[in-house]
């Protein structure tokens, strides 16, 4: 788990390269960006659970998802708060 760091593509990069056959990604709350995504997408084809909620520039990125042919579980969300009006 790389959750709550200072993560970014780079060090998303690392993991990819040298974890090819990792199954579950878990970089929440992190600055992983849309290259981050995408060469997670295209090194780990083997993940079946990945965790991206709360990391900046990643909703127009989680289109790669697609690819992985093995996911089960996908986790991409960020905290916004609404708030909401007199009924």
């Amino acid at each position: 788990k790389l959750e709550y760091g200072r993560y970014g593509d780079e060090g998303v990069l690392v993991v990819a390269r040298q974890c090819f056959d990792l199954q579950q990604l878990w970089v929440s709350n992190n600055r992983l960006g849309r290259e981050g995504v995408i060469s997670s997408g295209n090194n780990l084809i083997k993940l079946k659970v990945i965790n991206l909620n709360n990391n900046e520039d990643i909703m127009s990125s989680t289109n790669f998802t697609g690819r992985l042919p093995c996911l089960k579980r996908l986790f991409a969300c960020t905290i916004e708060f609404i708030q909401m009006g007199p009924d």
